[in-house]
């Protein structure tokens, strides 16, 4: 059948029936993006609403107990008492925190990302049971070895001290090697053979190739790993309780335990965590295309 005989053998009705289906479909998407834009408002409300609650509340009047959306008096007395508070300084508790979340921070990284690179592009015997033994460990909650590595650390003369916070981190994470392990599979291997080709070695095709292509992975998996160890408050409460090292977090709430019987204790609690906001949310402005960049490709694989 010629094209010609196949347009005259077509119902005259097939063109205005292709039209309305495309206009049915047209509706039904518009209807879609509708009730999708309007839950994601709801959840963005659902978020924003706790940071407005800290925020009008760590700016209210001494003398004013209740809480209110919109106070036409606001006063900045909270955040005076907070950054010039003995009792607790907010300045030595980031320094405090810095030099014990951030080493340990690269150089966990750094180790997960070579592991990763030996799952993923490396041949050795036991490979896959390593592999699996490594992501097991994930299952085990961290509250179960809590007091396993305090006896541990006693032994070693580290329990009243900051080494507890930063070794074990150097080590790496079972989740970020299983994060790096699914980045590293989707890179070529013949990038790597053409290393190998230029006489580089294992360790050289690693710092040379492969972090250079995975810098949104590690951005991504670094301000994962700051932030856990930046809001960690049961890590210093356990093993630096009696020294003098006090972290942001334990600073807090030593901060909210002492000014508890004021009539505005709730208001320096809230301008103290808006204080503990700032660097979070400014690492995140800076590295957010990396960060999500680095979890959305972490999954793919060539």
């Amino acid at each position: 059948m010629t094209i010609e005989e196949r347009k005259i053998a077509q119902p005259a009705d097939a063109a205005p029936q292709k039209v309305h289906n495309r206009v049915k479909e047209d509706k039904g998407s518009v209807a879609f993006k509708i009730v999708a834009y309007v839950l994601l408002i709801l959840g963005l409300f659902l978020v924003l609403i706790p940071f407005w609650v800290i925020i009008s509340t760590s700016f209210q009047e001494r003398n004013v107990l209740e809480f209110t959306w919109w106070s036409e008096r606001t006063a900045a007395d909270a955040y005076e008492l907070v950054l010039t508070s003995e009792r607790s300084n907010i300045l030595m508790g980031f320094v405090n925190t810095m030099w014990i979340v951030v080493p340990s921070m690269l150089v966990g990284l750094f180790v997960s990302g070579l592991a990763s690179f030996a799952y993923a592009k490396m041949r050795f015997r036991a490979k896959k049971w390593m592999f699996a033994v490594t992501i097991a460990t994930m299952s085990i909650p961290g509250t179960v070895l809590m007091m396993p590595s305090y006896l541990w650390y006693n032994i070693l003369g580290w329990a009243q001290g900051p080494l507890p916070l930063i070794i074990p981190g150097c080590f790496g994470g079972a989740a970020t090697v299983f994060f790096f392990t699914q980045y590293f599979s989707g890179i070529p291997q013949s990038l790597l053979e053409a290393g190998q080709i230029d006489g580089m070695g294992f360790f050289k095709c690693y710092v040379t190739i492969m972090i250079p292509l995975a810098v949104p992975a590690f951005v991504g998996q670094g301000i994962l790993a700051f932030v856990g160890g930046y809001n960690d408050y049961m890590g210093p409460l356990l093993y630096l309780n009696s020294t003098d090292i006090k972290t942001l977090a334990f600073m807090l709430a030593e901060l909210q335990s002492y000014y508890g019987a004021m009539k505005n204790s709730d208001a320096v609690s809230c301008a103290g965590a808006v204080i503990a906001l700032i660097p979070i949310i400014a690492i995140y402005f800076v590295g957010h295309k990396f960060f999500v960049d680095g979890i959305s490709t972490g999954g793919l694989k060539d």
